[in-house]
């Protein structure tokens, strides 16, 4: 090899299989022969990109664009932008690169990915639907633009293109668990079922996809299996809090009240929890509060405000337990959204300004 050009092509066979040491050094004698070789220094950003060199990988492919502002370079910058999480920007930078080249699907593609990032489903589906039509039976766009489907709740078109991206590739787990959400989303649990233990076949570490088995268990009323099964997550260390919050509504559904209770205070620690912070310790009815002050805040909706209400004990309707608060002089104020203060009781204490 004697041109630059030449050490850049051995240099992309040896990334493409892995071998990332003699691809580097390809491409340093490149830069060698020629110091401004572009597709050299492109190459050797997405060196530094792989290895999750960052701000270097930046810098490589940078000093390419200035030179020769090629489609690819453009959308190399773009997935280091939206790695810094500057996604306007890598959004922007991608819009260049279609204009230069509106037949490559997989710019296309790569914008409708991240129109979907930031939460504009719609403009997603016209990128891909656009990128299907210039390629069209490349499986992870159709297994994109499924998702995509899923987000906009067109999960029977979601199914349908979860399939077919499916029989183009049958070993992405990710299309597996997919399209089993979507079949549930359809109330089609038995289906689901045979989708996410798919994907759990082909990847067995797969934490999301044993969740939703879960659920789809748990919506067939298949009980015995789901506790089985989050046994074996237990095992496998992927139980999570969220797995906990699940496991614990089978158990109370199931009549085991002391375990299921125990579980449901993983409800604070969901993503999606809104019970409110305190700095003191959530009671539990195990220590003494005679004196003290026990604030009840539910955090799962109206229903709970009215339900948890109705249960607070006062003198005349105790709790059924050996450690009463009410009994001991405990005060028991209940927290309220502002607006649903007029549903519960006088006995409700809490201020207009605060949500609990």
């Amino acid at each position: 090899m004697s041109t630059a050009a030449a050490f850049c092509e051995a240099g992309l066979a040896h990334f493409q299989a892995g071998r990332h040491l003699d691809a580097r050094a390809c491409y340093q004698q490149a830069l060698g022969i020629d110091a401004e070789h572009t597709d050299a220094q492109h190459l050797m950003g997405l060196l530094h990109l792989e290895a999750r060199q960052y701000n270097d990988a930046l810098e490589w492919i940078v000093r390419a664009i200035r030179r020769a502002p090629k489609a690819k370079y453009l959308a190399s910058f773009a997935t280091v932008l939206q790695l810094h999480g500057r996604c306007d920007e890598a959004l922007a930078v991608l819009d260049k690169a279609i204009q230069l080249r509106r037949e490559d699907a997989g710019l296309w593609c790569q914008s409708g990915i991240l129109l979907h990032k930031l939460g504009r489903n719609e403009e997603a589906l016209a990128r891909l639907d656009e990128s299907v039509r210039l390629l069209p039976d490349h499986a992870p766009t159709l297994r994109t633009r499924a998702w995509v489907l899923y987000g906009l709740k067109r999960y029977e078109e979601s199914a349908t293109e979860g399939a077919r991206a499916h029989r183009l590739d049958p070993g992405d787990a990710e299309t597996c668990n997919n399209l089993g959400l979507a079949l549930r989303r359809l109330r089609r649990n038995e289906e689901a079922l045979v989708w996410f233990e798919k994907a759990i076949a082909l990847a067995p570490r797969f934490a999301d996809a044993f969740d939703n088995r879960l659920v789809a268990l748990f919506h067939l009323h298949r009980f015995d299996e789901l506790f089985a099964l989050s046994d074996r997550m237990i095992s496998l260390g992927l139980s999570n809090e969220v797995t906990a919050w699940n496991v614990s509504l089978a158990q109370l559904l199931t009549g085991n009240f002391e375990a299921g209770w125990l579980g449901h205070q993983t409800r604070s620690k969901l993503p999606s929890s809104k019970y409110p912070p305190f700095p003191q310790p959530m009671w539990l009815g195990d220590e003494n509060v005679e004196g003290r002050t026990i604030l009840i805040a539910a955090d799962e909706g109206l229903g709970d405000n009215i339900d948890l209400d109705l249960r607070r004990p006062s003198r005349r309707r105790p709790w059924s337990t050996d450690l009463d608060p009410a009994a001991m002089d405990a005060r028991l104020p209940l927290a309220a959204r502002s607006h649903r203060q007029p549903l519960v009781s006088e006995r409700a204490a809490v201020s207009p300004d605060r949500d609990a």
